[in-house]
């Protein structure tokens, strides 16, 4: 963790600070008609329709976009993790938790997934 910039350097932390501060201040800036406007819209993508999203949505997911960009540019291709078996520097357990579990499920693709699929099948019978 060393090599990465966003823990070693007193102006990433800043700029996280900032990034925290901004957020909020957009989420404050919500009104009732906002978050009204952003509930129909999700159970309606429910339905499968497609309704505009809020100002104050946009705003706050082109913010959160352009944090998560500078971040990962920070990070590089490196992932960090804790897992179950991370320890501190005395060897002790960091976290106490159960082991991962991954359960499979299958469900239907949706139109747009579909569409892809079609897409790389049509490809790959080309070639």
């Amino acid at each position: 963790m060393l090599n990465i910039r966003h823990f070693t350097d007193f102006a990433c932390q800043e700029e996280e600070i900032e990034d925290i501060r901004i957020l909020r201040r957009i989420r404050a800036k919500r009104t009732a008609e906002d978050k009204q406007m952003d509930l129909d819209r999700s159970v309606a993508a429910l339905n499968g329709e497609i309704l505009e999203e809020s100002d104050s949505a946009q705003n706050l997911r082109r913010k959160a976009v352009e944090i998560t960009r500078r971040l990962s540019q920070y990070f590089g291709s490196r992932i960090i993790r804790r897992g179950v078996d991370s320890l501190d520097f005395e060897g002790k357990r960091i976290n106490n938790i159960t082991p991962l579990v991954t359960i499979d499920i299958y469900c239907l693709p949706t139109d747009g997934e579909l569409e892809k699929i079609r897409q790389v099948r049509d490809q790959a019978a080309l070639k």
